[in-house]
C-alpha cells in the first residue's frame, strides 16, 4: 500500500493482520524498490501522491507497478480528483477506486470484488489454455486426416490399371488441394475395350474420400457387368448401390462414364452433373464438347440415357474434373473448355502425358477456387474398322449448295443399298434425304444468321460402318435449343414441300440426335441412322476423303 497519509497506513495494516502479509510504504521510491523485490497479488495507490512527492504521482506509480507485476491487481485511493485522471486510470489497468474516508466494511467489500476477479481471470486463462491445447490436437489430428485422405486418392481413388490395352494409350494425373476432396478415376479394360470413370463426391478431406472409397468399391463389385453391359445399364446398378449412401452422408456424386469399343470404334458416354468429356478429331481437329443431361447422383431420379458418336483412328478423349474448370476463376464454363482447347492444340496427338500433367498443374487464379483436380486422356490408336468409310467435305453455307449436299452424300450412300431390296432401300433413301436437307438447312439458316458478313463454311463429316450411317456437321452460327421444338408427325416422302416440322423431322428419321458446342467452328450435329437390312450391306473402306 503506498500512501503519504500514516493513518490510512495504519488502518490498513491492522485490518489485514492475520489475513494477509502487507507493506505500506509512504513514497513511490519505496513502492518501486519493494515492487521489485518481491511477487504482489494486490496494490493499493494513493492517487495524490505527488503532491508531497516530486519523484511521481499515483498514476505514473500504476503504470510503472503494471509493468513489474502484469497479474496484480491495481486500486486506486483518492479523496478527491479529476474525471480525466479517473479516464486515465482506467486506461492504465486499475480495477477499482475506492473514495476516501473508506469504512472496513467497504475495504474488505473491494478485496472480495478483486478476489472474485483474480479467481475469474485464473479460470479464464486455464480455459484459454486448454483451447489451445485442444485446438493443437485438433490441428494435429486434420492434418492427420488430410494426409489419409490424400494417400486414399493416391493409391485407391486414382488408381489405374497397369495392363496394357489394344488400340489406346491411356494417361492420368490428379494433383489434392490442401487434402482430398473426394475425386476418383476407375479405368477398367473390357471385352470391348475400355470403360473410364470420372467422379467427384460433394464435401472436402477424409469423409469426402471414404465416401469416394465407397463409391470406387461398389464399381468394383460390378466388373463383371463391366465387361459385358452397356454403360447404362451399368450406371442403373450404381445408382441402385450408391444412393443409400450418399443419402445418409448428405452427400451427392457428379460422375462421367464413358465406353470405348475398339472393335466397333464407338464412344457411348453417360454423365450424371459432371464436366463434358472432349472429344479431339484427328481428321479435321475439331473438338467437340459432349454433355448429358442427368442430375448428380444422389438426387438423379430420371431415366438414364447416354449418347453414341463414332471415334476414328488418331482421335483424343479428355475427361477432367470441375476442380481444373475452376482453376481459371472464369464466369462461364464454356470459357474454361476454350481454355482446356488452347492448351490441347499446344500438345499434338500422342503427347497426352504433358498435356494431362499440365492441366492438373495449371496455377490456380486468384478468384478460383483451389480444388482437387483430376484427367485423364486416351489417344485412339485403333485402326477403323476394315467394315468403316470416313468421309469429309466443307460446303458453303448457303441454301443454294442444299442439292451438293444431297448428291454428295447420296452419291457415297447408294453403293452401300445396292444389296437391299428396292422398295426398302427407295424408301430408307427418301426418309434419310429428308433429315438430310431438314439439318443441311437448318445448319445453314443458325450459320447464316450469325454470320457479320459472310457466313463460315460448314464441315461435313459422313461416317459408313455395317450398321450404318453417321452425319457429322460442324459450323460456326447459333445453337440450336432442341428442347423447345415441338413433337409432331413425320410426314411422308412425297410432302416434302410441306414445311413447319424443323427439328421433329431430324428426330423421327434419325435414331440418335447429338446437339454439341465445338471448337473452333462453335457448334455440332452428330445424328445416326441405320440402314435398312444391315446383313446385306457392304462397305468399302476409302480412307477419308480430302
Amino acid at each position: 500500500m503506498v500512501d503519504d497519509d500514516a493513518v490510512m497506513r495504519h488502518l490498513v495494516k491492522t485490518w489485514l493482520k492475520g489475513h494477509a502479509h502487507c507493506l505500506a510504504v509512504n513514497s513511490p521510491n519505496q513502492a518501486l524498490e519493494a515492487l521489485n523485490g518481491k511477487h504482489w497479488d494486490i496494490f493499493f495507490v494513493d492517487l495524490n501522491l505527488g503532491s508531497h512527492h516530486p519523484d511521481g504521482g499515483g498514476l505514473s506509480l500504476v503504470e510503472a507497478a503494471h509493468r513489474l507485476h502484469p497479474q496484480a491487481a491495481c486500486v486506486l485511493m483518492t479523496a478527491h480528483g479529476k474525471q480525466e485522471e479517473f479516464s486515465s486510470a482506467v486506461n492504465l489497468g486499475v480495477d477499482q477506486i475506492l473514495i476516501k474516508p473508506f469504512l472496513k466494511q467497504t475495504f474488505f467489500a473491494t478485496l472480495k470484488r478483486l478476489q472474485d476477479i483474480r479467481q475469474t481471470r485464473e479460470a479464464l486463462k486455464a480455459a484459454q489454455i486448454l483451447l489451445e491445447q485442444q485446438n493443437e490436437e485438433l490441428q494435429t489430428r486434420r492434418l492427420h486426416e488430410q494426409k489419409l485422405a490424400t494417400l486414399a486418392q493416391k493409391y485407391l481413388l486414382f488408381s489405374l490399371p497397369q495392363e496394357s490395352i489394344p488400340g489406346l494409350k491411356i494417361h492420368a494425373a490428379s494433383q489434392a488441394q490442401d487434402g482430398a476432396s473426394g475425386d476418383l478415376v476407375d479405368v477398367v479394360a473390357t471385352q470391348r475395350g475400355v470403360c473410364l470413370v470420372s467422379g467427384d463426391v460433394m464435401g472436402k478431406g477424409l469423409g469426402a474420400a471414404i465416401v469416394s472409397a465407397g463409391i470406387k468399391i461398389s464399381l468394383s463389385q460390378l466388373r463383371p457387368l463391366q465387361y459385358m453391359a452397356s454403360p447404362m445399364q451399368v450406371l442403373q446398378q450404381l445408382r441402385e448401390k450408391v444412393t443409400p449412401m450418399l443419402k445418409e452422408s448428405e452427400s451427392l456424386l457428379t460422375l462421367s462414364l464413358a465406353d470405348i469399343d475398339t472393335q466397333q470404334g464407338l464412344l457411348e458416354w453417360v454423365d450424371c452433373g459432371a464436366p463434358h468429356l472432349l472429344l479431339q478429331r484427328a481428321c479435321d481437329g475439331h473438338i467437340l464438347f459432349i454433355a448429358g443431361h442427368m442430375m448428380p447422383l444422389g438426387i438423379a431420379t430420371e431415366t438414364i440415357t447416354s449418347c453414341s458418336v463414332p471415334v476414328l483412328q488418331d482421335d483424343r478423349l479428355l475427361l477432367v474434373s470441375d476442380g481444373i474448370l475452376d482453376a481459371w476463376g472464369l464466369p462461364l464454363a464454356q470459357e474454361a473448355y476454350q481454355k482446356i482447347a488452347q492448351i490441347m492444340a499446344l500438345y499434338p496427338m500422342g503427347q497426352e502425358a504433358p498435356l494431362v500433367n499440365a492441366l492438373v498443374k495449371q496455377p490456380c487464379a486468384s478468384t478460383g477456387v483451389a480444388d482437387d483436380r483430376s484427367c485423364i486422356a486416351l489417344h485412339y490408336t485403333a485402326p477403323n474398322p476394315l467394315s468403316r468409310a470416313v468421309h469429309s467435305k466443307q460446303f458453303k453455307a448457303e441454301m443454294q449448295v442444299l442439292p451438293d449436299i444431297r448428291a454428295w452424300v447420296e452419291d457415297i450412300v447408294s453403293p452401300c443399298l445396292s444389296h437391299c431390296e428396292e422398295a426398302s432401300s427407295v424408301h430408307w433413301k427418301q426418309h434419310m434425304t429428308l433429315g438430310l436437307s431438314e439439318t443441311a438447312s437448318n445448319v445453314i439458316g443458325h450459320a447464316c444468321q450469325a454470320a457479320q458478313t459472310h457466313a463460315t463454311p460448314i464441315h461435313l463429316l459422313v461416317i459408313l460402318d455395317r450398321h450404318g450411317l453417321w452425319l457429322e456437321w460442324h459450323y460456326q452460327g447459333q445453337a440450336f435449343k432442341p428442347a423447345e421444338r415441338e413433337s409432331r408427325t413425320l410426314p411422308e416422302p412425297d410432302l416434302l414441300a410441306q414445311s413447319g416440322y424443323g427439328l421433329s423431322i431430324i428426330d423421327a428419321v434419325f435414331e440418335h440426335v447429338h446437339y454439341f458446342t465445338s471448337i473452333p467452328h462453335g457448334q455440332s450435329i452428330v445424328t445416326y441412322k441405320p440402314w435398312p437390312q444391315e446383313p446385306s450391306i457392304q462397305i468399302h473402306p476409302t480412307g477419308v476423303t480430302p
